[in-house]
């Protein structure tokens, strides 16, 4: 047991020290690669079946002294916050232990979100060392990592990582009784605007798409789109060319559910 001990902690100064320049790190608005593990109950999860769902990703060594204290907020304060259909959290134990030690992680901490067992190919493949945490949206998207946030041990902030959790959950109408799940409209940008303004809305399972822009009668002014489109974020640009000002609507239906903002236009 001594020198099993030993081994552990020679492991952890060794990764401690090894160069961040060897590593290519995946970036924030790249796409996060995809996986496929075992957990500690043997159930096999594919990080792309989790496609729709904002995700968080741990990457954890059974060891790691940081690890080991951060993971009962990851718990409480992200799963057991979070947790839905719309959202997903595993840990990736990236130190390749026995079953037995990545189970003895799991009894110690109390995390009931699933840990992915023998991961450790995913630091080369993510470019990034343990004690990193992750946040993607519902494309598979990297939008948060603790990559840029220091040294080990101080990468953990929780702020940062509910916050962009939340934003995203949000963004997508995954965590909104009044948005539905299978789209989103967003505020025009700028708005007020005096040129040009942009409309985003984001699909998350294809179907057919109308956006029609109308004044504040009802009256039809511009059909901007009307197409079946694939699961995806949109921007569309629209000009009122010599339309006069003030108040008109914009309005996405997808299928048989339609959203509807107001936007303002100063010449």
């Amino acid at each position: 047991m001594k020198y099993k001990n030993m081994i552990t902690v020679l492991l952890f100064l060794v990764t401690l020290s090894f160069p961040k320049t060897l590593l290519s790190q995946v970036k924030v608005g790249e796409l996060a690669p995809d996986f496929e593990y075992t957990d500690t109950n043997g159930e096999t999860y594919k990080l792309s079946d989790f496609r729709g769902n904002v995700v968080f990703l741990a990457f954890i060594g059974y060891g790691c002294p940081f690890c080991r204290a951060e993971a009962p907020s990851t718990e409480s304060d992200i799963w057991q916050v979070f947790k839905n259909d719309s959202f997903t959290a595993l840990a990736l134990e990236t130190w390749n232990g026995s079953l037995s030690q990545a189970q003895a992680y799991v009894n110690s901490t109390g995390i009931t979100y699933p840990l992915l067992t023998r991961a450790g190919k995913e630091l080369n493949n993510y470019g990034i060392t343990y004690d990193n945490y992750l946040v993607l949206d519902h494309q598979g998207i990297i939008r948060y990592s603790s990559a840029d946030n220091g040294g080990l041990g101080q990468r953990y902030r929780i702020n940062e990582i509910t916050d962009t959790i939340r934003q995203y959950l949000l963004r997508t109408g995954l965590n909104s009784s009044e948005i539905p799940y299978d789209f989103n409209l967003s505020q025009n940008f700028p708005n007020p605007f005096n040129a040009t303004t942009i409309i985003e809305y984001n699909l998350l399972t294809r179907g057919r798409v109308s956006l029609i822009v109308y004044d504040i009668l009802g009256r039809i002014v511009e059909e901007l789109v009307d197409e079946i489109q694939s699961p995806t974020e949109y921007m569309i640009e629209w000009n009122p060319r010599n339309l006069p000002s003030g108040i008109y609507l914009y309005k996405l239906t997808f299928e048989n559910i339609t959203i509807t903002r107001k936007m303002a236009y100063l010449r």
